[in-house]
């Protein structure tokens, strides 16, 4: 009787590690970031698809997938755009998939394409003047996903996973604000400031900022952008102080140019987007007289902070004997709580005067 328990259960045990060691399984997960994804990277996966991505964007681990077909269904805000099945696995061999891998060899999607009226209706592209579709550079925003699943003879569905994406399109874009204002208005802007906090608006990763002196005999941008940058610093954030010990020094009466160039991750991709802003010029007023390190006169600052106010309609009857003490207001989402610096109060009146 012992004997028949211990046989019984041993059976039993062999089983139970059978079953779980047969486990039939699919997983994966989104490996890259970005606000972008270029619609070639999703091409790619076409049965059709030669070639590879620049990087990996999702990786898929399979176990125990003998006899199984890979799907793959991809759709956008929940409509499905196309979907593409390979040849039954052979092996339970531990498989790793990527979107470099997949739609080649065994793992080849057949009737994964997206079709024209894909991209005329889901994806909001039109006919051009030829009559042919033209294929987005990137996938419009939306939530993306990419539903992996294995499935048996019979079609059911034996596991499953789904990797979302979601798309904003962040585009990069950088404009300027201050100081002075952009080279189509053929204006230039002084300022009354050696330690300029150049400012911008934008929405990218990060970004890189140049600053160029215009020389004698030099009428434009493109031109003064071919000198050595009086500054030139990669920043987190749309704003950068100047800084006397490490940047050139600016000189009353001389005109500068800069410009900022915004980076975007896209998905899947190792080479960030670039994105230029307009270029603005500026000219360090001539009434201060020397140069970056030189303390601008108080009375001057001062006399220009009154003038500011004046050009804004701003000339109460009191205001030409008035001295200052301190400010506070938020400008360009810059916030000041009783700031004592007149060299700031003097940029922030300069801003609002460019913008109005």
């Amino acid at each position: 009787m012992t004997n028949k328990k211990f046989s019984l259960l041993f059976v039993l045990l062999l089983f139970g590690w059978s079953s779980i060691s047969l486990a039939q399984s699919i997983s994966g997960q989104i490996t890259s970031t970005g606000n972008k994804f270029y619609t070639a990277d999703i091409l790619k996966l076409s049965e059709s698809s030669i070639g590879g991505s620049a990087g990996t964007f999702f990786i898929i681990n399979i176990n125990n997938a003998d006899g199984l077909s890979l799907k793959l269904d991809f759709k956008k805000d929940g409509t499905t755009l196309t979907s593409g099945k390979s040849n039954p696995l052979s092996g339970n061999q531990p498989r790793t998939i990527t979107n470099n891998n997949i739609g080649k060899g065994e793992y080849r999607l057949k009737g994964f394409k997206i079709s024209e009226d894909a991209f005329k209706n889901t994806l909001g592209q039109n006919l051009d003047q030829s009559g042919s579709i033209t294929v987005p550079t990137l996938l419009p925003n939306g939530l993306y996903e990419f539903v992996f699943s294995l499935v048996n003879a019979q079609q059911t569905e034996v596991s499953s996973t789904t990797l979302t994406i979601n798309i904003n399109n962040l585009t990069g874009y950088v404009t300027l604000v201050y100081p002075g204002s952009p080279i189509t208005l053929q204006t230039t802007d002084d300022i009354y400031t050696f330690l300029p906090t150049f400012q911008w608006q934008g929405s990218a990763d990060s970004y890189e900022i140049s600053v160029w002196e215009q020389l004698q005999g030099q009428d434009n941008f493109n031109t003064v952008k071919g000198n050595n940058p009086h500054i030139f610093a990669q920043v987190p954030s749309p704003s950068f102080q100047y800084r006397p010990s490490e940047d050139r020094s600016l000189k009353a009466g001389k005109t500068y140019f800069w410009q900022v160039k915004a980076f975007n991750s896209v998905l899947g991709r190792n080479s960030k987007e670039e994105t230029f802003s307009e270029p603005f010029t500026f000219k360090v007023s001539e009434k201060l007289g020397g140069e970056s390190g030189s303390e601008v006169p108080r009375d001057l600052q001062l006399q220009r902070i009154k003038d500011l106010l004046s050009d804004m309609g701003i000339s109460p009857s009191w205001i030409p004997d008035a001295d200052f003490v301190s400010f506070s207001g938020k400008v360009n989402k810059n916030t000041y709580e009783n700031n004592s610096d007149i060299n700031t109060l003097v940029q922030v009146l300069e801003q609002i005067a460019q913008s109005k």
